[in-house]
């Protein structure tokens, strides 16, 4: 690069990628770069509709240059919205997520390619946001809040980015957009002091036989190898869909599906144990369950698994623990979560909402 010839300007740079490409691509390369072609569409449309240009990619990943931090954003938004969108009309395995970085600074130009800290923080920004998510500069903050009404922005404090000389203040910006949904949807948790939503009761004296229909027949042979379709079961089971309802079936099915790793299976049976429907209460399986969800990215989870520390449901009273899973629920546009997070930010020292800043960037971390 000839620094001597080489202009510089102020832009606004948006950087984002696939959530887990390299894994993606080691299980199914075909389906992986299908779906990478697919949502490239979808990102550059949005790009190009909102005055950026791409002017970088590598693999999965894209750099954007715009002349207004706010129609990066914007961008941003809507592309993310519309991703959403596409994975609840997928499969769970084409379901994919991505994550972006937005940072206003100084950039050098060299032809049509850009360099400079300005893309160096954008691209240092993009693994800090959530999966889904949007992660944005101090500087890109200043400028958006003022033009974004209605748009709520989480702080995550001075955070040290690698080969950045100072920490710097980014926040989080809250979509309202849900994770993409298993493939029978999970039930909604009530917050915090409102009153339980209370599942039918069988108080027949002879416990009703589970009704196998030869659609259910052949889900339960597909079920033994796929906890996704043991999901499936387990759900209809609890719900009386399809089916009759019976408890002990479903907690066969969840149990099953949670063993195997399905996130949605493991909150289901916390919030039967939680709530003890056809079977009896036991809060130290409803934490365990809940805990489990959370730590996969279960919004849902995450908030419920706040109220179990806060409360000492199951556990030990955790106060910065709680105030942790609230944070990283309040994140992914979690209202309730967001709410009980400021009330217990009250309750802490600043040590100690130090400590819950620190292990929610370490969660984030290890999770991206």
């Amino acid at each position: 690069m000839n620094t001597e010839t080489s202009r510089r300007k102020l832009a606004g740079i948006l950087s984002t990628d696939m959530v887990g490409f390299s894994r993606l691509m080691n299980e199914n390369e075909t389906r992986t770069l299908r779906n990478l072609k697919e949502c490239r569409e979808i990102i550059k449309k949005s790009i190009t509709s909102h005055y950026g240009r791409i002017f970088g990619t590598a693999g999965d990943s894209f750099l954007a240059e715009f002349g207004s931090t706010v129609d990066a954003v914007k961008a941003a938004i809507e592309f993310q919205t519309a991703l959403d969108k596409r994975n609840l009309s997928k499969s769970a395995e084409d379901q994919v997520l991505f994550r972006v970085g937005i940072n206003l600074g100084d950039v050098i130009v060299e032809g049509n390619n850009l360099f400079g800290e300005g893309v160096n923080i954008a691209a240092r920004l993009e693994p800090l946001a959530l999966h889904g998510g949007i992660c944005i500069s101090k500087n890109v903050f200043s400028e958006v809040r003022k033009h974004l009404t209605g748009t709520e922005f989480t702080p995550r404090g001075p955070i040290t980015l690698k080969n950045i000389s100072e920490p710097m203040e980014v926040f989080d910006l809250i979509l309202n957009t849900s994770p993409a949904p298993k493939k029978i949807e999970t039930p909604i948790v009530t917050p915090i002091n409102a009153p339980p939503k209370v599942a039918p009761v069988n108080t027949s004296s002879e416990i009703q036989q589970p009704e196998y229909s030869k659609e259910m027949k052949h889900m339960m042979l597909y079920a033994l190898k796929d906890p996704d379709v043991a999901f499936q079961l387990g759900y209809a089971f609890e719900n009386g869909e399809g089916t009759t309802q019976n408890y002990t079936e479903a907690i066969r099915w969840y149990t099953m599906a949670a063993n195997n790793g399905n996130s949605g299976a493991q909150f289901n049976l916390a919030m039967i144990f939680e709530e003890g429907r056809g079977t009896p209460v036991n809060l130290q399986k409803a934490f365990y369950w809940c805990t489990k969800a959370a730590d996969q990215g279960e919004v849902a989870a995450q908030y419920n698994l706040g109220l179990f520390l806060a409360e000492g449901k199951g556990c030990h009273e955790d106060l910065i623990q709680s105030h942790m899973w609230f944070s990283l629920a309040s994140m992914r546009g979690d209202k309730d979560a967001l709410s009980n997070r400021n009330t217990l930010a009250k309750r802490l020292k600043p040590q100690e909402l130090n400590e819950s800043k620190k292990l929610a960037l370490e969660w984030i971390a290890q999770h991206s």
